[in-house]
């Protein structure tokens, strides 16, 4: 599962992808907080056509903008994210 858990100027809020981890399919997401309702489309569409995690990870998303959620929440499902802190493990 790739998740981002971001903070839009207008307020916070949560992108989630339900991958599946043998196929890298998109079979679900979760979207919480302002701009959700604008955001669930781009995830039924992956949903609809079988995309990949990868699909989703590579598709141009304008920044700054709440879209980008998405793109990130593919990109932590590789380990790939550049704009999530993660703090090093002691």
């Amino acid at each position: 599962m790739g998740g981002f858990d971001g903070d839009a100027s207008e307020g916070t809020g949560v992108t989630k992808l339900l991958i599946d981890p043998k196929t890298e399919r998109v079979l679900g997401v979760g979207i919480v907080g302002p701009g959700a309702g604008e955001l669930i489309a781009e995830g039924v569409l992956a949903i609809e056509m079988c995309a990949l995690a990868a699909d989703v990870g590579m598709t141009i998303h304008p920044h700054p903008t709440l879209s980008e959620t998405m793109m990130e929440s593919a990109e932590i499902f590789y380990g790939q994210a550049t704009d999530i802190y993660r703090p090093k493990k002691a």
